[in-house]
């Protein structure tokens, strides 16, 4: 499993799949500026989305939750 970002676009490849799939987090997300890595914890990862705010998701991108809605370019997880 992986997510991974291209040219303002995030996408996602589950454990064992051959391609990448495009996500799609809803249409309040805004435009995908930081993504990070959850330490320690598979498969969680966050997002910041300019005007969107800030997304998470704990299963590999299969399913976003907006955690944040204020302006955000970048994101850290310590």
């Amino acid at each position: 499993m992986a997510v991974s970002m291209d040219k303002n676009r995030v996408f996602r490849r589950p454990k064992g799949a051959d391609r990448w799939e495009a996500v799609t987090l809803g249409n309040k997300s805004g435009e995908p500026h930081t993504l990070a890595t959850v330490p320690y914890e598979f498969g969680h990862f966050v997002l910041a989305c300019g005007d969107g705010g800030v997304w998470a998701t704990k299963d590999g991108g299969a399913s976003w939750t907006q955690i944040l809605e204020a302006r955000t370019n970048s994101v850290a997880v310590d």
